[in-house]
């Protein structure tokens, strides 16, 4: 890994719903390493990063998502995106698929 960028260590296909195309995790060149990001694409080709999110149920029953990494601003948040996606189409055009890639994990 170049020191500017980030690399994905580990990637789990888990398609759902409508969007949802699977969880990687990455490490950043700070050392810092985020598990369980998730991968959306949408019908029209829209893409987009999930941060890792933690559940809890709402008074009424409903489940409810509440994010466990945030951004400082919107800018940031866009080239985090951006890095991401293109380190995962990296990853994803470049590796050598595993028999049991559902049991691959991040460490």
């Amino acid at each position: 890994m170049k020191q500017e960028e980030m690399e994905i260590v580990s990637w789990r296909e888990m398609k759902k719903g409508e969007t949802l195309q699977g969880f990687f995790s990455v490490a950043l060149p700070s050392g810092l390493r985020l598990i369980d990001l998730t991968y959306h694409k949408r019908k029209d080709g829209a893409r987009w990063v999930g941060m890792p999110a933690k559940s809890f149920q709402k008074i009424d029953g409903a489940t409810s998502w509440v994010p466990m990494v945030d951004f400082s601003g919107k800018t940031a948040r866009e080239r985090f995106i951006a890095q991401a996606l293109q380190a995962l189409d990296n990853y994803l055009n470049n590796r050598k698929p595993s028999v049991n890639e559902d049991e691959e994990s991040s460490f």
